[in-house]
């Protein structure tokens, strides 16, 4: 299977999941009646952005999948809150302090650490002052961290809190598990997920 047939199967099967909790939390903490301008990096199939867009939000939804896109389509609304964003990670490019929130939702782990530092320094001037950034890292101790699975990025947690160090840092938690991937497989987990403010 392809590297873009796996992104294809991933949206389709994700694309009717409830809303990541690190998500909820952050909405449901920082921003209980308030719903502005909001980034989805790496969309997927839609099940962040639609709980976005059910509270009010209006969203860019970036994904480089196309397939993922057209399953984000159907959730456009009548005032047209949904922009489709088709872009490699890489290739894109944000308005300065623009977003009210970025949402990264396992999709930073699939740049190189290269790449990472890059985009991450793009997403903070993206970011309006006051704006959150609600994301999830990968750890060095994740399965995936072998060296097989392409350009990706495993952080230890100095790592983290040096992206994090000019935010204000509002949750930081570590999890190791095993568990299923979306796609049925099981795995060692190692995360980082995390809510900071930009200052």
């Amino acid at each position: 299977m392809s590297e873009n047939d796996v992104w294809q199967k991933y949206s389709a099967v994700t694309s009717e999941s409830a809303a990541r909790p690190r998500l909820l939390e952050t909405l449901n903490t920082f921003f209980p009646s308030f719903a502005g301008m909001a980034l989805d990096l790496g969309c997927g199939g839609g099940r962040d952005t639609r709980e976005l867009l059910k509270r009010g939000w209006s969203v860019d939804a970036l994904d480089a999948n196309e397939s993922a896109l057209t399953l984000v389509s159907s959730l456009q609304t009548n005032d047209n809150r949904l922009n489709l964003i088709p872009q490699h990670f890489e290739d894109a490019r944000f308005e300065k302090e623009y977003y009210d929130l970025i949402n990264a939702s396992a999709s930073l782990p699939f740049c190189s650490l290269k790449e990472l530092k890059v985009l991450w320094q793009k997403l903070l001037s993206s970011l309006k002052p006051g704006g959150i950034i609600s994301c999830d890292f990968f750890g060095i101790n994740d399965e995936w961290n072998d060296g097989t699975h392409g350009s990706m990025s495993f952080l230890s947690k100095a790592d983290v809190e040096e992206l994090l160090e000019n935010l204000k840092t509002e949750s930081l938690a570590e999890k190791e598990m095993i568990g299923p991937t979306a796609l049925g497989a099981s795995k060692h987990w190692h995360i980082f997920t995390c809510i900071a403010r930009r200052i």
